[in-house]
């Protein structure tokens, strides 16, 4: 199954160089950065616009058709979330990461932290 996803995204340089591209340049550029934003779900560490594989293919020509149809960003990406889940933006919401959160001195209590009513049995 590997080697297949494997094979399908090795071609990845060529992306959007095989698809038609809109008519519009502003409209391309917008298409093309929706794209770099989206997952390919064949290959799952590449973008839609790196991934030569037929679906990123798919979403590419969908992604285009709704930027061509008027849609905004914000609804170009809701529409394809919608179908594939969060997991298809490279960069889901409140996924920030990093440091900043690693020593953020404000961060939830796990483990212990929770309760102890009833977990004391002193004097029975």
């Amino acid at each position: 199954m590997f080697a297949v996803a494997l094979a399908l995204c090795a071609s990845a340089a060529q992306g959007f160089e095989n698809d038609t591209p809109l008519a519009d340049p502003a409209l391309e550029a917008r298409a093309v950065a929706l794209a770099r934003e989206l997952r390919c779900l064949v290959c799952q560490n590449q973008s839609i616009a790196e991934s030569d594989a037929p679906l990123a293919r798919d979403l590419r020509a969908l992604v285009r058709e709704r930027v061509a149809d008027g849609d905004s960003d914000a609804e170009v990406e809701a529409f394809v979330v919608a179908r594939y889940g969060d997991f298809v933006l490279l960069r889901p919401p409140g996924q920030s990461g990093g440091l900043s959160e690693a020593f953020s001195p404000v961060r939830p209590k796990r483990g212990w932290g929770g309760s102890t009513a009833g977990s004391s049995r002193l004097g029975r």
